[in-house]
């Protein structure tokens, strides 16, 4: 009769060893699919973070469009112009630090800055070389103006619109659009 209590003292605890065992794996079944359940929700919660900093930057985003009729003129010997630029803020933000560039072959145009450009506030100007000898024949060639500027969060962005110069009479040019690129550069201002 001992043998027998023994036996069933014996299966008893054999079955609770694999009812325990059983259920820890099934616990641990049930603790990663809840682990996995929480690396799915907080890479979503990343990308929503995310998105709405991309949604809080566009708020405030400042888009610089270049307009105007462009014309390059002679002015006597010394001297290149291009006339009727012309450069307006139509984002949601401050453009800061805003530098224009005209680059044109053989030619080094003095560079427009305004430190600050508010949204729908339009500039107008005309680039012209520096003085001294112009170093060669106005051609026809490709020539851009570039516009950099710099948003609240300070990084740096800008826009460029590209055109062909034609000789027509007088040394006058004129605009014959190629291209309108905006962008923005990964690294920032110190």
């Amino acid at each position: 009769m001992v043998e027998w209590a023994t036996l069933g003292v014996l299966v008893i605890t054999f079955g609770a060893i694999a009812w325990y065992s059983w259920e820890t794996r099934q616990l641990r079944i049930e603790t990663g699919r809840m682990a996995e359940a929480t690396r799915q929700q907080a890479e979503a919660s990343v990308k929503m973070a995310e998105e709405m900093r991309a949604q809080r930057l566009d708020a405030i985003c400042p888009i610089i469009a270049i307009e105007g009729e462009f014309y390059l003129q002679i002015v006597g010997e010394h001297t290149i112009q291009l006339h009727e630029v012309k450069i307006r803020n139509v984002g949601n933000g401050p453009a800061l630090n805003v530098r224009c560039t005209l680059e044109y072959p053989d030619h080094d145009f003095e560079p427009r800055e305004f430190p600050v450009l508010a949204v729908g506030d339009p500039k107008q100007f005309a680039f012209a070389t520096g003085f001294g000898r112009i170093r060669s024949r106005l051609h026809s060639c490709p020539a851009s103006i570039i516009v950099y500027y710099t948003d609240l969060f300070r990084n740096n962005k800008f826009s460029r619109v590209s055109f062909v110069a034609d000789e027509v009479k007088q040394s006058v040019f004129k605009k014959e659009p190629l291209r309108i690129d905006e962008g923005s550069e990964d690294n920032r201002l110190v």
